[in-house]
């Protein structure tokens, strides 16, 4: 069972990345449980905790802002026993004007099946949020 259930949690884990690499929200979507809640973290961001609902109407601001999304996943550590995974990642984007390039770490919970997320954990190199998205209101953030 650990083997299908790791080979269940790879598999969405990287169609959480393409998720991202689309950046729409449909595949984004896609890979989360009804009741899957995200935290991005720094807390100085002053980004609040989302449920699906919630998170899907944030990014239906943002989702035209980046096209030609790439995402490389740098390091992937997954746990079948706790049923969660982790993955260092970077993205570089074409955003209108320039590129957009960050830095993450995602931190996922899977259901029993190892095929739906119930929980993200991101943390991101909040300096380069400020720096790409300080001119979107869309953005929350907290300003120092």
């Amino acid at each position: 069972m650990s083997s299908l259930l790791a080979t269940k949690m790879r598999e969405t884990t990287d169609a959480f990345v393409k998720g991202w690499e689309a950046w729409k929200v449909e595949p984004i979507m896609a890979v989360r449980a009804p009741g899957c809640i995200m935290a991005q973290r720094p807390a100085s961001m002053g980004v609040p905790v989302r449920n699906n609902e919630e998170f899907a109407s944030w990014f239906a601001n943002v989702e035209g802002m980046l096209s030609n999304c790439k995402m490389t996943v740098l390091d992937y550590f997954a746990s079948t026993e706790e049923r969660r995974a982790f993955l260092h990642c970077t993205m570089v984007a074409d955003r209108n004007p320039g590129t957009y390039e960050n830095e993450y770490v995602f931190a996922l919970s899977f259901d029993e099946t190892g095929e739906k997320i119930t929980r993200i954990f991101e943390m991101i190199d909040s300096q380069r949020v400020r720096e790409a998205w300080s001119d979107v209101p869309q953005v929350e953030m907290k300003r120092d």
